[in-house]
């Protein structure tokens, strides 16, 4: 035999006729492909609610990023910086929700950051319309801001503190409520 050649291989039954090898029917077909869409039937509200905890996360993640922005650029310009609620442009602050989105601005009304809403399933809420940040980098008033779920309300929330030192800190709360 040389070297790249293909062996073939028939089993004779007792009876004369040829096999040229197991496959499957198509019963054994259907059943494993049941068995298949049941599995992923189970499995799609874990990976559903995966995404939506990462979103979760990623929302506060922003939030802390945006107030870390505005003391460094408040510090860099020895200036005051605003991190509050935007319009829907992105372009001055407004009073609403913060899940409608929000700026970073300087006091001469200079947008640094605009953050574009939270998706509809998501709500933030905030203690402050609006947070200032001065130019040693300490924060008018301290703020805390909570991130749920609002459709479908999950129990986990993200719970963002920024102290009067203008640090940003992220808890995790499972109260399972979302105003």
């Amino acid at each position: 035999m040389s070297t790249g050649s293909i062996r073939i291989s028939i089993v004779r039954s007792g009876s004369g006729s040829c096999k040229f090898g197991a496959g499957f029917t198509l019963v054994e077909m259907m059943i494993v492909l049941v068995i298949l869409a049941v599995l992923l039937v189970l499995a799609a509200p874990t990976f559903t609610q995966s995404g939506l905890t990462t979103r979760l996360k990623s929302y506060s993640n922003l939030l802390v990023s945006s107030v870390h922005l505005a003391r460094g650029e408040a510090i860099k310009r020895n200036t005051d910086v605003s991190l509050c609620v935007s319009n829907p442009a992105g372009t001055a602050c407004t009073t609403g929700g913060w899940e409608q989105g929000w700026i970073v601005q300087t006091v001469d009304g200079t947008v640094l950051l605009h953050q574009q809403a939270l998706d509809e399933a998501f709500k933030l809420t905030g203690s402050v319309d609006s947070l200032t940040l001065g130019s040693t980098g300490l924060s008018s008033t301290p703020a805390n801001f909570k991130v749920c779920r609002s459709n479908p309300v999950g129990a986990q929330e993200r719970v963002v503190d920024v102290t009067a030192t203008g640090k940003a800190r992220i808890s995790t709360t499972e109260l399972g409520t979302c105003p």
